[in-house]
Parts: C-alpha cells; structure tokens; sequence
C-alpha cells in the first residue's frame, strides 16, 4: 500500500508540472499534497492509513482529470544528452567527475532506503514527533521534555508521520532528504540555464556542489538542511523562470 500510494502522488505530482509545463514543481507539489493531506485529516484527528491512502486516490483522480480536461500535453525532460556527451568529450576530467557523480547518487540511494534512523537529533526530535502525529492521528502538540518538539514549526515530521502511517518501521525514512538534493540540482541547472551560463560550467557548480561534506552526509539522513534549500531553490527557480518568460 505504501509503494501505491507513493506512485499516486509521483503521478499527481507529473500532472500537475504538466500542467505548469516545469518539472520545477514536481518536488514542491509532491511534498505540498503530502502536507495538504495531513492537515486536512489532522483536522478531524483521522490520521491513518486507511485515510491517507484515500486521500492518495483523490490526488491522482483529481489532478488526471484536470489534466484530460484542459487537454495538457504530456511534459518531457528537455535535458541535452548530445551536449552532456559532447561536454565529456571536450573535457577529460568530467568523465571522472560524472562516475563519481552516479556513485555518490547510487550509495546514497542504498542508504536512504535502508538506513534506519540513527541521529540522536532525528531520534529524540524529528522521528519523535512523527511518531507521536501518528499515534494520537493528528498534528496536535503533546507532552514531551524536548523543548524543541514544542517550539520549532513543523515541516519534514508530516512526511514522516504520511511515511510512518504505512511502513511501521524505522528504516527508508532519509528518502525525503534524497529527493530534496535531487530537486535541488535540478532546481540550480535551470537556474544557470536561465543566466546561459555554458553546459560545462552547469556540470562543474553541480559537481562541486554535490561534493560538499554537507551534503553529502545529509543526503540520506533526517535533517531538513536539504529540504528547505531544495525548496528555496525551487520557488528562486520558479521565480527566475517567469520573470525572464515575462521579459521576453
């Protein structure tokens, strides 16, 4: 059920970008249905599974048919894979860099999927309050000696408290993180495509940026050090992307 509901909102999520015309909502969309759903439900305290996959169901129906309805053209990746090989060719060490690039992209994948959760901050933080959403169904605050779980707002532990609903277990939960560092790379190629900043130098700032120590140990982990720059970058993305659609 959980796999389900997953491909429902990714379905939903590529309605809606097909509707924008810009993979740069994808991500945002995907995470603001997850959201959405779980306020709509904290509301009448119906956190369960049951509920959220409903809700799943109602995500994919309604933005497949706003899709037929309107007639929207099915959206493509208008990624150069010519002038990436072509970059390679020219440029010896981004040969290098590209195979460290998919093996960073592959182990973090691994452990995403399968790490449990092991940082003191998510165990007694983030994966407490999910916890917590979960078992009394709904968003409410509750008793807790962490200040933190009280005052800070709350943004990643309604992902996954959608996630905890399903699964049951304490491993898979640094995907969130994951699909945020890949919105984010995304999200900065547009950018740098829309200052024309040359193909080359779009693959050195992702690389060097993916190299950084911080985010490559925050790639699969709990923190939401990603997810906020990944949604920064998608809204300055976005943003950029009207302003020169607009100048032109």
């Amino acid at each position: 059920m959980f796999t389900f509901a997953i491909i429902l909102n990714l379905f939903s999520s590529y309605f809606l970008s097909s509707i924008f015309k810009t993979f740069l909502i994808f991500f945002l969309s995907f995470f603001a249905l997850v959201i959405l759903n779980m306020e709509i439900l904290s509301l009448f305290s119906a956190i369960n599974k049951t509920n959220v996959f409903i809700f799943s169901i109602l995500n994919f129906i309604i933005t497949f048919s706003i899709f037929k309805f309107k007639k929207i053209n099915f959206l493509k990746p208008d990624f150069d894979f010519n002038r990436f090989k072509n970059s390679l060719l020219l440029d010896k060490s981004l040969i290098l860099l590209s195979i460290a690039f998919f093996i960073l992209l592959g182990v973090n994948l691994f452990f995403a999927l399968v790490m449990p959760v092991l940082e003191p901050d998510s165990q007694t933080y983030h994966f407490l309050r999910a916890f917590e959403f979960v078992k009394q169904g709904s968003l409410n605050h509750f008793e807790t000696n962490d200040i933190r779980a009280l005052i800070m707002p709350i943004n990643s532990e309604i992902f996954y408290s959608w996630m905890l609903v399903f699964k049951k277990n304490f491993h898979g939960y640094g995907i969130l993180s994951y699909l945020a560092y890949i919105s984010a790379i995304f999200s900065m190629w547009s950018i740098f495509e829309n200052f024309k900043f040359s193909f080359r130098k779009r693959l050195y700032a992702i690389f060097i940026f993916s190299s950084l120590s911080a985010i490559v140990i925050q790639m699969p982990s709990l923190q939401t050090d990603l997810l906020i720059g990944a949604l920064y970058l998608n809204a300055f993305g976005l943003f950029i992307k009207n302003k020169i659609k607009i100048l032109s």
